[in-house]
């Protein structure tokens, strides 16, 4: 035998190994038949020096934990195979059914999330047309209230007591464009705190997410 015919059988009653530590028996053993051979042995003398290739896999295999046959390691390889192949009719439906489970799960989350969402901008909305609404109002009132106490003040020389209401008129209207306003800077403030609050929960809620996908993968 040859010393390529001796590695070749090696290898080959060494599938089932890793490869990269197959490999290593297989430099070490054509070293030591190199170093035979340097030291006056022919190659079929130096090939036999080592032994029968058979029972060399043998104990390399046992060592390893591997069955010591290879055909063994083959068998046992058919018989997983063969096994995932019958029980397919159970797990597959069950693998299936998980995943359906899975994404309806998620699509709930993810529907429960855009509902909040929505939720939170139409109040934001609302409270933001209120808001314009009350400024509009501040800025009418105050106006009109302006526009009122000029036009009594003109109007009191010819016509007094219509001057005085109208000039009445115009300082009730003035007065109450101030607690308008106040109102209107109250719910500012209101929607400018709950615009913060929804953003940095909106900023926690994906912080969470990305830290659940790290540590799933």
């Amino acid at each position: 035998m040859t010393k390529l015919d001796f590695l070749s059988r090696l290898d080959t009653l060494l599938r089932g190994m890793r490869p990269a530590e197959r490999k290593q028996w297989l430099d070490d053993y054509g070293e030591l038949i190199e170093d035979r051979i340097e030291d006056g042995l022919t190659e079929a003398d130096a090939v036999a020096a080592m032994g029968d290739v058979y029972d060399i896999a043998r104990q390399i295999r046992t060592d390893a934990g591997l069955p010591a046959d290879a055909s063994e390691s083959d068998k046992t390889t058919r018989r997983k195979v063969l096994l995932w192949v019958c029980t397919a009719p159970l797990w597959i439906p069950a693998g299936l059914t998980a995943a359906a489970v899975a994404l309806g799960l998620a699509a709930a989350a993810l529907a429960v999330v855009i509902g909040v969402l929505a939720l939170v901008l139409a109040l934001c909305g609302t409270v933001i047309a209120l808001v314009a609404g009350l400024y509009g109002a501040v800025i009418g009132l105050a106006v009109g209230g302006i526009a009122a106490t000029l036009g009594g003040a003109l109007l009191i020389f010819p016509h007094p007591l219509q001057g005085l209401f109208v000039i009445g008129t115009g300082l009730v209207l003035t007065g109450l464009a101030a607690p308008v306003w106040m109102l209107c800077f109250m719910l500012h403030r209101l929607l400018k705190g709950l615009f913060h609050k929804t953003v940095s929960g909106i900023r926690c809620l994906m912080q969470r997410l990305a830290r659940r996908k790290e540590c799933v993968a």
